[in-house]
């Protein structure tokens, strides 16, 4: 377990990479977010590790008295908001998808303390929602209609229109599609898992401006661990692969995994930067069956050992096609 002193030590030097940090003590988040309309976006909340236990949640409304709880650990998730608690790295993220500009607002990364004040601290989120403007030429017999910040639930059908008093209005429709193009940094999906032993693969996206800007993938809990395209040291290079090919994108591979590799990371191009969660499950173990001496081995402890007579005998429930294992192979 992390010590008190470590984790202080952590918090100071994470404070020093992130900008604009509020002023609380025991809960801190960024202090100013922006995203564009449309755009998913992943706010980290860091708390102290006394909090580890408690009840996470995520407010809306400048007056902490009285926000409205948007989600909460331990509760059915909404398709919108999605939050989740990593108490070992004394951190909760909160994501907000399909943002528009009425999201804009300040909200609270809390926490609940039961028979005392709840604890938090507050960030500012701006949306910057499409803008419509229509300019007239009559002089050419023409108007142009300007739509700024466009996003993908504005593809539709629109109709350049006349307005004819005392009749029908006259007019021609135009589809609108929507081609998504990308602001900062950010990974499709913030959550990946990966069986012990096996692979995972991190896409992180970045826009035009920052094609030659820094890449680095970094561990949340160990900022020193940062290692970008340019500079992949021992023991890195068999464990994590990183290529960058200058055209919106690099690859983060990470070979060989273990439990240990789980935990918060960032995808960071120059300032941006944006989190992903690696999820280490158990390798799961498939017996085998050795022809010479009638054993099965590699499996759980319970089935070392000769195979018995039965001739409904088959290979585990991890091939639903075959036949499943009894608890133990002296029930048969």
């Amino acid at each position: 377990m992390i010590s008190d002193t470590l984790m202080a030590l952590f918090y100071t030097a994470l404070l020093l990479f992130i900008r604009g940090i509020s002023n609380v003590e025991s809960v801190k988040t960024l202090d100013k977010v922006q995203a564009n309309a449309g755009e998913t976006l992943t706010i980290p909340c860091f708390y102290e590790h006394k909090y580890k236990d408690h009840v996470k949640y995520w407010c809306k409304g400048s007056n902490w008295d009285y926000c409205t709880t948007l989600a909460r650990t331990g509760s059915p998730e909404i398709s919108q908001v999605i939050i989740r608690d990593y108490p070992f790295q004394n951190v909760f993220t909160v994501t907000m998808k399909n943002l528009r500009g009425v999201d804009s607002n300040k909200y609270w990364c809390a926490v609940e303390i039961s028979g005392g004040g709840d604890d938090g601290a507050w960030v500012s989120l701006s949306v910057n929602d499409a803008q419509v403007s229509i300019t007239d030429h009559p002089s050419q017999q023409v108007f142009m209609v300007t739509m700024k910040n466009i996003q993908e639930y504005d593809t539709d059908v629109y109709w350049c229109a006349v307005q004819i008093n005392g009749g029908g209005d006259d007019g021609e429709f135009t589809s609108l599609v929507f081609i998504n193009a990308l602001v900062g940094i950010m990974v499709e999906d913030n959550s990946i898992s990966g069986e012990e032993g096996s692979h995972v693969t991190v896409q992180c996206f970045y826009s035009e401006r920052l094609t030659e800007s820094d890449k680095n993938f970094c561990r949340a809990d160990s900022w020193t661990s940062c290692l970008s395209p340019k500079r992949v040291s021992q023991p890195y290079p068999a464990l994590i692969q990183i290529s960058d090919d200058n055209t919106g994108m690099f690859n983060v591979t990470m070979n060989n995994l273990k439990k240990d590799d789980a935990g918060l990371y960032w995808c960071t191009a120059g300032e941006e930067r944006f989190p992903v969660y690696i999820n280490v499950s158990e390798k799961r173990r498939i017996p085998k069956f050795n022809k010479s001496d009638g054993q099965l081995v590699g499996g759980p402890p319970d089935w070392q050992g000769d195979l018995p007579s039965s001739p409904c005998w088959g290979w585990s429930e991890l091939t639903k096609a075959h036949w499943k294992f009894p608890v133990s192979r002296h029930e048969v």
